[in-house]
């Protein structure tokens, strides 16, 4: 089968989980392994997402589901399977953390710059969460108060200004598409990272900082951009943090998923 496969997402919570699930049955069975179940079932998914109850509550880059129970029907499907859900910024820096250019650090931050903006902290190889399981949302830190609008209530959000979306919005509403245009504009999306990226370090003071997601193939263009901005703020914040291209990819959710899946299901 192939490696990679649409889940269907805009037609419903209902058909995306049914599509899961066949794609699970036929790994089973392309794989031909003896059992009929899977041990253990990692599911990253795009937040808010409970990873005690397994409910998503998305209505805004999943448009159009309802509150959702992801993890009942994986089990009544494959019983004795241990299933788990994580936010996919979550699971992707497990996967980053894990087998790309996290290896090796004790604090270390994936930022994905994609549809939205995804931060996933590790700390000692394990994921960052608050007091309740619940995961931060650092992809909405208002950069620009004045900014354009985001659909979560802020103005100026590194979402709004910086991720994949954004910079699709920004050339679509341009009168050129030239090369020198497109790089003016993913300098502005640097910029905000740039900023952005203070600003964990000022909180968080990680070891080491990926850049991933589909904008995120960018990096070397931004790069320069990036470190100007963590430089200018050296004097007090603890910038002096490398900043580097994620490894694994697309691959980063799904290996930090069926990681957490495993560790979850060891007694």
């Amino acid at each position: 089968m192939p490696k990679k496969s649409p889940t269907a997402a805009a037609r419903g919570s209902a058909v995306t989980i049914e599509t899961l699930l066949g794609l699970i049955r036929r790994v089973l069975s392309e794989s031909h392994v003896s059992s009929s179940v899977p041990s253990a079932i990692g599911i990253a998914i795009s937040g808010p997402v409970d990873v005690n109850t397994g409910i998503v509550n998305n209505p805004y880059t999943l448009g159009g589901w309802p509150s959702t129970d992801i993890l009942s029907p994986f089990r009544a499907a494959f019983p004795g399977a241990t299933v788990i859900a994580e936010n996919d910024a979550n699971a992707a820096a497990m996967g980053e953390w894990c087998m790309g250019v996290g290896r090796g650090t004790k604090r270390f931050v994936l930022v994905t710059l994609g549809t939205g903006v995804g931060v996933g902290f590790v700390v000692d190889g394990k994921i960052q969460r608050g007091g309740k399981g619940d995961h931060g949302e650092a992809g909405h830190l208002v950069l620009d108060p004045s900014g354009p609008p985001c659909y979560c209530g802020a103005n100026g959000c590194w979402e709004v200004l910086a991720s994949g979306t954004a910079l699709s919005k920004h050339l679509k509403n341009s009168s050129g598409m030239d090369s020198d245009h497109y790089l003016r504009a993913i300098e502005q999306a640097a910029h905000w990272t740039g900023l952005a990226l203070v600003n964990l370090c000022a909180v968080f003071s990680p070891d080491a900082i990926a850049i991933g997601g589909g904008a995120g193939a960018q990096f070397d263009l931004m790069e320069k951009k990036i470190a100007e901005m963590m430089h200018r703020h050296r004097r007090l914040i603890p910038t002096d943090v490398p900043v580097l291209a994620a490894q694994t990819g697309d691959d980063a959710g799904l290996i930090g998923a069926a990681l957490l899946a495993q560790v979850a299901s060891i007694p």
